[in-house]
């Protein structure tokens, strides 16, 4: 701060003094100014190393890019089969392609044949149980234990089958499969029900061995009409 002395002119001072302000006031501007750019500096410094990140993760997944490009234009020159209809008879489901027919058939037992509810003209909803009427107990048991087959097992065996035969599903060729057994299998637990009633003293656990018997049956056709499958596909 300069002091005034004798003889210095008072206006002099002044403006010295607000000279001497300004540049103070301007040093203070430039250091605030250094203290940004210094910020921006480190900030682009920052974003300089994200993007060079994004450019090495590019980098790494360009060759994976490719390799999934390559592997769609494979499948979609890849022959394709497209599924028609789907025709339900009791003995056999019967799948129209463009490459053929195919079908599966539901195998008895040893215990006999069961007759074909087509050849015979009656609908699943003309069964009627014969003789007396089967024990409450073993029926309603066998009753709940084919409903938690459909829903659980059923769709459990057709893609074990589908796998050990390595044949893909098809969404909508799963869901007919899935619905046609459904009926025949209904269809096929009432007629051994018909077939063999239960006993007068029959006890809940006696109703297991139907259930099981018709999964067999549907294991059986779904083995047939898989391998029929792949042979229709590879040829």
């Amino acid at each position: 701060m300069i002091r005034g002395g004798v003889g210095m002119d008072p206006v002099l001072l002044w403006h010295l003094q607000e000279i001497l302000r300004r540049l103070g006031w301007m040093a203070q501007k430039q250091i605030q100014t250094e203290e940004r750019l210094a910020g921006l500096e480190n900030a682009m410094a920052g974003l300089s190393a994200q993007l060079r990140a994004v450019e090495l993760e590019l980098a790494r997944l360009a060759p994976k890019l490719e390799d999934l490009e390559e592997s769609v234009a494979s499948l979609e020159n890849q022959p394709s089969t497209r599924i028609d209809k789907i025709e339900y008879r009791f003995e056999q489901l019967k799948v129209d392609t463009l490459s053929g027919s195919l079908h599966i058939g539901l195998a008895h037992g040893a215990e006999g044949l069961i007759e074909d509810l087509q050849a015979a003209n009656a609908d699943a909803k003309d069964i009627q149980l014969s003789g007396p009427a089967a024990p409450d107990q073993a029926y309603t048991q066998a009753m709940a234990s084919m409903q938690d087959y459909l829903r659980q097992g059923l769709p459990q065996d057709i893609d074990e089958a589908a796998g050990i035969a390595g044949i893909p599903l098809v969404p909508e060729l799963r869901q007919r499969i899935t619905e046609d057994l459904s009926r025949q299998a209904e269809q096929r637990f009432m007629l051994y029900i018909k077939e063999h009633p239960f006993a007068e003293n029959a006890a809940a656990q006696d109703a297991l061995p139907v259930v099981e018997k018709v999964r067999q049956d549907v294991r059986n056709g779904l083995k047939t009409f898989f391998d029929g499958y792949g042979k229709e596909s590879s040829g």
